[in-house]
């Protein structure tokens, strides 16, 4: 068990890095936290489930404790996740799998990952029938809509002459456009 009598036998960064936590405030177990639980819809490369570094960082600075829902389309899973959440955030990713949409594949169409498509699908319908509040983020926003049997366009740029670009080539870190709510 490592406790501060113990530290003097460990390496600098090491004993720093333990004093660090034991200053922390302590959290017990089965406690609440205040902060709400926000799961996070994980994206997935080679390595398996994954996410970009901002999403997390901005739920936290935002006052949330982000939870990472990994791929999975086992139901009794994401069901159990949505029951533990206080919110639900879609992160961004691949293009939608158009046979949601009721489509066939265009040429332009981007990468898809219909596994990625399933989970996040039956976790917002989960997520919506609790009354989770959920944000989509790119993808994620085209996931809302699919899931409500809302239209898209499966490549904006083939699809629709003069489209804005969405892609810009600035850090992901700083706002690419502006974005206006209306109730």
């Amino acid at each position: 068990m490592l406790s501060p009598k113990n530290y003097q036998d460990y390496p600098a960064a090491l004993r720093q890095l333990y004093q660090e936590l034991d200053g922390a405030p302590q959290v017990f177990r089965g406690e609440r936290d205040a902060r709400p639980l926000i799961g996070l819809s994980a994206n997935y490369n080679a390595s398996g489930s994954c996410i970009a570094r901002a999403y997390t960082e901005s739920i936290i600075q935002a006052g949330g404790l982000p939870v990472l829902i990994p791929l999975t389309t086992d139901i009794e899973v994401l069901r159990r996740y949505a029951t533990q959440i206080d919110g639900l955030l879609l992160s961004g990713g691949d293009d939608l799998l158009p046979a949601y949409l009721g489509e066939d594949s265009i040429p332009t169409l981007g990468e898809v990952n219909p596994e990625r498509d399933r989970s996040e699908l039956l976790l917002v319908a989960e997520a919506v029938r609790r009354n989770v509040p959920i944000l989509g983020i790119c993808r994620g926003h085209q996931l809302l809509a699919t899931a409500f049997c809302g239209g898209m366009y499966q490549d904006i740029y083939a699809q629709l002459p003069n489209a804005q670009g969405h892609n810009p080539q600035i850090p992901k870190t700083l706002p690419a456009h502006q974005v206006c709510l209306q109730g």
